[in-house]
């Protein structure tokens, strides 16, 4: 089922559009189950990296299912493949630790840099991010500039 902030998607979706052709746009798959923190998320990407595309999912398994291309994300034109991913650590059905361990084991996904998001980037956390094979993780915040730099810096746009 998809949220409100899901169905709003397709719309900054085509806001993108308007500024960037879509050959040339970077999907970001955004995993994270917090409406508030999609909203933010995906309004300042309309606005501040009109270049990036976002798609979202709400849980591990629909990650996975996105990430497979099963089910409702099997048509690869509305659901591309993600350049990177970004997941919050804490999310329904699993955790962002455990996406990454099933991306770095999938041939396909390997080296498609993941960044984590959480509450509090303590240092243990950092840790456990980057001996799972994510490239950061970051403490979530309002200061979007920080997380854009890092998603700019892993799909070499800077």
């Amino acid at each position: 089922m998809l949220t409100t902030i899901q169905k709003l998607l397709p719309q900054l979706r085509n806001r993108h559009s308007e500024f960037a052709p879509a050959l040339q746009m970077k999907t970001i798959l955004y995993v994270e189950d917090d409406e508030h923190d999609i909203f933010f998320l995906a309004r300042a990407f309309s606005m501040q990296a009109p270049d990036l595309r976002m798609e979202n999912v709400t849980s591990v398994a629909d990650a996975v299912e996105y990430l497979s291309g099963k089910n409702q994300f099997s048509d690869r034109k509305e659901y591309p493949l993600p350049d990177l991913v970004v997941s919050d650590v804490s999310i329904p059905g699993g955790s962002g630790f455990e996406l990454v361990r099933w991306i770095r084991q999938n041939p396909q996904l390997k080296k498609t840099p993941v960044i984590l998001l959480t509450g509090t980037a303590e240092q243990l956390q950092v840790e456990k991010a980057e001996s799972t094979g994510a490239e950061c993780c970051l403490e979530k915040s309002s200061d979007f500039q920080q997380l854009l730099a890092k998603i700019r810096k892993f799909l070499n746009l800077d």
